[in-house]
């Protein structure tokens, strides 16, 4: 069957796209598609996509600590402003694709890089991703669903165990393919550093991880400018003149 003829029964609501797949609604299942519809309706604004990406925040960079000179740095972390980890002295600043879509530009960033407040932070902006909204709503939308069901006592068995199952199966499918779509938009990113920025360089078989703990690195001689010279190291000291 052809992607026409599947949109078609999209809109008729006989079928249903979950985590990229098709499938066809049968019974409570199209009940409760039509609840996911309705939900998306109403849940379609900027806060609620940015709570939800909160719930993303601890996966969104995916390291605390950064490589220099045979020791790991541990490094403040935030993702789409919701902190990640609170140790260290330099602030790794990352900002998703729902950042791109609500208009984060990357000469802001540059401009902003430049204030002396964050003389150490480097800035992460992710590139924009295909249909990165859309699944961000539905997941959003499905978990609204599936919560509501869940735990209201005059649904019926069914159900509620319907809400349970696609929690399991259907939930976390999205849930997949929002974090796969954060990292494809930080494969492409730009890193942005006291007014200059670069786009990132993917290696091949190197996860965006490590290509990003390796490109931020390349900062840490101008951020710890002495920190060769000094004879006894502390991995945790202050940034600045080491």
């Amino acid at each position: 069957m052809i992607k026409p003829e599947l949109d078609k029964l999209v809109a008729a609501k006989l079928v249903a796209v979950i985590g990229g797949e098709y499938e066809y609604l049968t019974g409570e299942r199209r009940n409760f598609e039509e609840a996911v519809r309705t939900s998306e309706a109403q849940l379609n604004r900027f806060q609620y996509k940015a709570e939800a990406m909160a719930g993303f925040a601890g996966q969104g960079l995916g390291f605390n600590t950064v490589p220099y000179m045979g020791n790991e740095f541990s490094v403040k972390t935030f993702f789409d402003d919701s902190p990640v980890n609170r140790r260290g002295d330099v602030e790794i600043r990352v900002y998703s694709p729902l950042q791109v879509i609500a208009g984060k530009k990357l000469v802001e960033i540059e401009n902003e890089s430049l204030y002396d407040e964050n003389k150490y932070t480097v800035f992460i902006l992710s590139d924009s991703v295909p249909e990165f909204d859309p699944e961000l709503l539905r997941y959003i939308a499905m978990k609204d669903v599936i919560d509501s069901w869940k735990g209201d006592v005059n649904r019926s068995q069914e159900e509620r165990t319907l809400a349970t199952q696609r929690e399991a199966k259907d939930l976390k499918k999205l849930s997949d393919g929002v974090r796969s779509k954060i990292n494809e938009g930080l494969r492409r990113s730009h890193i942005i550093f006291r007014g200059s920025s670069h786009q990132v360089v993917p290696k091949p078989n190197q996860t965006v991880q490590d290509t990003l703990r390796a490109e931020i690195a390349e900062y840490w001689p101008k951020i710890y400018s002495k920190y060769d010279k000094v004879p006894v190291r502390f991995v945790e000291g202050a940034a600045g003149d080491h």
